[in-house]
């Protein structure tokens, strides 16, 4: 079944950046390359993308202080560190949404991509929603584990922001019941 997806690579290696893109687009995905972190960068900027796969070990910017600057201006587009190193420091993994090494199989690769991009597919709807919901809670005084036992189980259906706020003003106080 074909992918689908805007990938952006970025690697100092134009050989492995190549080939990258090769097997990628054989995949079905959409991809688009870097040889530094400063381009890669730009291209971050101009261009929507739905995930980024960057080398950690590159010159003048590694990886690391590129996914640092991508999740500043972007932060909701996953990040995979490539490396050749078989480990990084836990202070770069936290950085990024995976870490894969290049000694790793092709078919480890596309499915970590496919993960972080399945779990990139969530709605902006609903993220409103959730942070409508978060909202809500915080005005009712409501904790996190209450608001989690009122959405178990229940159909949570759509909302404008108007109703939204709507609830929220018009809630009871669990203080006082009215």
């Amino acid at each position: 079944m074909p992918r689908q997806g805007a990938l952006l690579c970025i690697d100092d290696d134009p050989g492995c950046l190549k080939v990258r893109k090769l097997l990628l687009e054989s995949f079905g995905y959409k991809v688009w390359t870097s040889t530094s972190g400063r381009e890669g960068l730009q291209l971050f900027n101009a261009r929507r993308f739905d995930a980024v796969l960057v080398d950690y070990q590159m010159p003048e910017m590694n990886g690391a202080q590129v996914a640092s600057e991508m999740r500043r201006l972007k932060p909701h587009v996953p990040i995979l560190m490539v490396s050749a190193y078989s480990a990084l420091p836990e202070s770069v993994t936290r950085i990024v949404n995976a870490f894969v090494s290049k000694t790793e199989p092709t078919k480890f690769l596309v499915g970590k991509i496919e993960q972080l991009l399945a779990a990139a597919q969530v709605p902006q709807d609903s993220v409103w929603l959730l942070g409508g919901a978060l909202a809500t809670t915080a005005l009712m005084g409501l904790g996190l584990q209450a608001l989690i036992r009122r959405l178990r189980g229940t159909h949570v259906k759509e909302q404008t922001k108007e109703q939204i706020k709507e609830q929220a003003t018009s809630a009871p106080s669990p203080a006082t019941g009215h």
